[in-house]
């Protein structure tokens, strides 16, 4: 007898504006390809559940605790991973990844098994504003067994459409201007940065869905530019993602040079991370709760240079996508972690232009530090 079924909440995207459908026979060509798709779970339930967790963040000074102690009082619950476990096994997909401090299951399958898995209609996809990119997404709910409905928050990855894109405007210098552009070191001087704070024993993680750097030119800005030593800087490989310098957007490319020549440059002492991840939600999620909860390098400091206006986040992102990156900050926080996000380009209209005021997310979640620039 066939399982009862229900509707995961806020789990129906919308496609992106001025997306193509690719013809079924291409999509039919591509029912083969494995795709992973992580899936979040409740937090566990015990003597402190969500309420008690945000309560600890209201406290002042709060305390922080150690990733042991986050996982054993917020963790998945093993009776749920297990649930998800079975899940798996009986629609032919595999368990690849189980992190029970960051409550998720990765599973791993076919397109044509995850179709029949969460009975939803995936379509292939490309964009005009991203060439050569293909992309599969769904327009209706996920649908998953009565029994796990109150067990798993969200499901990631069935929808892959790009999240973010850098701005196409690129500021031009005036040729007339005298002083000419000022420097890194300048803005800092300007904010009474204090000169004698090198970062020193900070390790800081840096958030990047796409582009990349070439070490050659950052050690040249690092040794003529900024005359500064150069940072430690670590690659992170997140699903797959690479430095990726020159693959076809010189935004994506501007974005990684600017977050490391000035974090470098005013905190050289520092090691710093770059997490490069999919432009997609599974590798969003995936790059912060690496980020959060790498406990090899034990991160003390975040910097994220996305976001999207609030107003838009419903349309464009999803109630459960936002749902999960408020609990994932809301966890750097409580391990202490300083988590800093660019509050946007675009000032008080964050890109909409109504009139009113609007602001960018994750900028504007309580749980972490809204940046002018990151």
């Amino acid at each position: 007898m066939k399982k009862k079924r229900k509707l995961l909440a806020g789990s129906k995207p919308a496609i992106m504006k001025d997306a193509r459908e690719i013809t079924a026979k291409g999509l039919k060509r591509l029912a083969a390809a494995r795709i992973q798709v992580s899936l979040t779970l409740r937090f566990k339930p015990s003597d402190k559940n969500l309420a008690d967790l945000e309560s600890l963040l209201h406290q002042f000074p709060h305390q922080h605790l150690e990733h042991d102690d986050f996982e054993s009082h917020f963790g998945a619950h093993d009776d749920d991973i297990d649930m998800v476990k079975q899940f798996a096994t009986d629609h032919r997909l595999d368990v690849v990844e189980i992190d029970t401090v960051a409550r998720t299951v990765v599973i791993e399958g076919t397109i044509a098994d995850m179709i029949k898995a969460f009975e939803v209609n995936l379509k292939h996809f490309e964009h005009p504003d991203h060439p050569g990119l293909q992309f599969h997404a769904h327009e209706d709910h996920i649908s998953i067994p009565e029994e796990l409905h109150d067990v798993v928050t969200g499901i990631f990855g069935l929808n892959a459409q790009p999240l973010l894109k850098r701005h196409n405007e690129v500021p031009e210098l005036s040729p007339s201007d005298e002083d000419g552009p000022i420097s890194i070191a300048d803005v800092a001087e300007y904010y009474n940065f204090p000169a004698e704070l090198t970062g020193k024993e900070q390790k800081v993680a840096v958030f990047s869905t796409g582009g990349g750097y070439k070490p050659e030119e950052m050690r040249y800005y690092f040794e003529k530019v900024a005359k500064v030593p150069m940072p430690k800087i670590t690659d992170i490989s997140v699903a797959g993602a690479q430095n990726s310098p020159d693959s076809g957007n010189v935004h994506f490319d501007m974005e990684v040079a600017e977050d490391l020549q000035v974090l470098g440059t005013v905190a050289h002492g520092a090691d710093i991370a770059i997490y490069f991840a999919p432009n997609d939600e599974h590798g969003m999620l995936a790059a912060l709760r690496k980020m959060i909860f790498d406990k090899t390098r034990k991160n003390t400091i975040i910097s994220i240079s996305f976001g999207n206006a609030e107003a838009l986040l419903q349309l464009h992102w999803g109630d459960a996508l936002v749902k999960e990156i408020n609990h994932l900050i809301m966890a750097a926080s409580l391990l202490g972690i300083t988590v800093c996000i660019s509050s946007g380009d675009y000032g008080s209209h964050a890109g909409i232009r109504d009139g009113n005021p609007h602001v960018y997310f994750p900028a504007s979640t309580p749980y972490g530090l809204a940046c002018g620039g990151t």
